[in-house]
């Protein structure tokens, strides 16, 4: 593995196409010069880290990139502006996750998936997920190491929750038919709270019962979707970019910060209010129980608009039924934040969230 150090090289200031440099007996002429290949821990085990020592590192990245040990430590070589390092990719877990800002990292780029609400023992679906895309530079976030992740958990039935990410419970007791919300995903410079939030994608409300026009209201955008249900005032709201979904009557439990609300107890149809910047409103319980508002994505006044992204909030999609508004996207999968669809075994939970996060040059 040949590795060439230009501080090693005297008398040299500008090396171009067309140089020779004669180095005792050894003449490199006007052609390429090779620099030797390895893996990122095959370079940290074994490679000298004089300040000048350039390598290609073959594992960085997605198709590895030549770096160049300096002062301090390896910095990557590139001609331009935009040089993907690393896709990590994070799916729900139950807790905070933390993802490792990469030392050389200059804009990071975040697809925020929120996760669908559940639906219930008919046939009305719950709310899909929400999703947010933006572009953070790394300027500012002065002094930041890390960021904490939040992946939200799909809602279900009979009667469950609170789910991760703020998903508002479908109503005690157990046993009941409506579904319970969806929670947020979202990233964090710092412990999790709205103020140091960077980008959220909401979920979606739960389905009230009975009957089949009861869905829950779409995970946002910048206001979650209305609950479905009858008579109107059943319905939780959605969260806007200010407030909590209210929630419906009666019973029900308003959103609030990155929060759903509880669908109204006793009856266990009443759907609940999917987490989100802010949450959306439990559903109320009268002649048919009403279903749980989304909660509200968000977007960080740090995002910028870069090649790759203009930053934007899209709320979920009830037709077809469930549908997560992050499915358009490269990075969606499967299932992701999609609302659930009863009966079925288990009956009707929607999907989780997803956040993948970009790092670049």
């Amino acid at each position: 593995m040949a590795i060439v150090n230009f501080n090693s090289i005297s008398g040299v200031s500008t090396i171009s196409a067309t140089s020779r440099i004669t180095v005792g007996d050894t003449v490199i002429g006007p052609r390429s010069i090779g620099i030797g290949t390895t893996t990122e821990a095959g370079r940290n085990a074994g490679v000298g880290t004089a300040v000048g020592t350039m390598i290609f590192t073959a594992d960085l990245g997605s198709t590895g990139v030549a770096q160049v040990y300096t002062p301090g430590g390896w910095q990557n070589l590139h001609s331009a502006p935009g040089l993907l390092l690393a896709t990590s990719t994070f799916s729900y877990t139950g807790s905070p996750q933390t993802y490792t800002i990469p030392g050389s990292a200059v804009e990071l780029d975040m697809y925020v998936f929120g996760a669908g609400g559940g639906s219930n023992n008919a046939a009305s679906p719950g709310g899909g997920g929400g999703f947010t895309k933006v572009t953070i530079p790394i300027a500012s976030i002065p002094g930041a190491s890390s960021l904490t992740v939040v992946v939200g958990q799909g809602g279900g039935i009979p009667a469950s929750g609170p789910n991760y990410g703020g998903g508002g419970f479908s109503g005690p007791p157990s046993g009941g038919s409506g579904g319970s919300g969806g929670g947020y995903s979202g990233v964090f410079n710092g412990p999790i709270s709205q103020g140091n939030a960077l980008a959220i994608g909401g979920g979606g409300g739960g389905a009230g019962y009975p009957g089949t026009p009861a869905g829950g209201g779409q995970g946002g955008g910048t206001t979650g979707g209305e609950g479905a249900g009858s008579p109107p005032g059943a319905r939780g709201q959605g969260g806007t970019q200010s407030a909590g979904g209210a929630a419906g009557s009666p019973g029900g439990t308003s959103g609030s910060a990155l929060t759903g609300g509880a669908g109204a107890p006793l009856t266990g149809n009443c759907g609940g209010g999917g987490g989100g910047y802010y949450g959306g409103g439990g559903g109320g319980a009268i002649s048919q129980d009403g279903a749980g508002g989304g909660g509200s994505g968000y977007v960080s006044p740090l995002a910028t608009t870069s090649p790759r992204i203009t930053p934007s909030t899209s709320g979920g999609n009830n037709a077809p039924a469930g549908s997560s508004a992050g499915q358009p996207s490269p990075y969606w999968s499967s299932g992701i934040g999609v609302g659930g669809v009863g009966p079925g075994t288990p009956p009707g939970n929607g999907g989780n969230g997803k956040v993948v996060i970009v790092s670049y040059t």
